[in-house]
């Protein structure tokens, strides 16, 4: 089942005049929440269908950011061994050179 982001965007304003508590547009950037036990009266067949192919789409999207965000943290703490390692053992080398003490 294929849905268009207008049509979709279309049917929500129809839910959220529906529900009638949408708020004046300066009060809130956030969208009003629903009650699907106490509005589901409300709200037609299509609406309902919609709202849980949305959610659906949203988990997934979320799943997806879950494993980028993992991969990242794992990729910069390799990074970050890695330049801690080479630090170290440029500390260490140098150390224990002792051509300068030769020198004086």
């Amino acid at each position: 089942m294929s849905v268009s982001l207008d049509n979709f965007s279309c049917r929500l304003s129809t839910l959220l005049v529906a529900v009638g508590r949408c708020r004046m547009a300066g009060e809130s950037k956030q969208m009003p929440k629903l009650d699907l036990q106490r509005d589901s009266k409300q709200l037609s067949r299509a609406q309902m269908d919609y709202m849980k192919i949305i959610e659906n789409q949203n988990l997934e999207r979320v799943r997806k950011l879950a494993t980028q965000r993992r991969s990242n943290i794992l990729v910069g703490s390799l990074l970050g061994l890695g330049v801690a390692g080479i630090y170290s053992y440029s500390i260490y080398a140098v150390k224990q050179e002792k051509f300068l003490d030769e020198l004086d």
